[in-house]
């Protein structure tokens, strides 16, 4: 349960981050006419942000799920853990230094190493 609230969070942290900075640019630029070095974000647009992510998860989340939980490696506990912690480390680590990446990459990759691994 730890594992997975930690890579929940992880995930949330970067992923609406990922999806929130083009699109605040994008408003800045239709409501000011012009492209500005800095942008504040409004508020609505993290809510939107966030819909989309849940919006993605809830039509394509279980098909992705399926695919790299059952088809690329076989999945016991200790796997299943690892996975968790080793792309939600990754993903808190590359948020704190700002570096723009994708958890599913990140849990993709964490998957196939650990598949490697066992």
């Amino acid at each position: 349960v730890c594992s997975a609230s930690l890579a929940a969070f992880a995930a949330g942290a970067n992923d609406v981050a990922n999806e929130v900075a083009p699109l605040a640019a994008i408003w800045q630029t239709y409501r000011d006419g012009r492209v500005a070095e800095s942008v504040r974000t409004p508020k609505w647009l993290f809510a939107y942000a966030g819909a989309g992510v849940a919006a993605g998860l809830a039509l394509f989340g279980s098909r992705v799920m399926r695919t790299v939980g059952r088809d690329a490696t076989k999945m016991t506990p200790a796997r299943g853990f690892n996975i968790e912690l080793g792309y939600a480390l990754a993903s808190l680590v590359a948020s704190a230094e700002g570096w723009p990446v994708s958890t599913t990459q990140l849990c993709v990759g964490a998957v196939v190493g650990v598949g490697l691994i066992g």
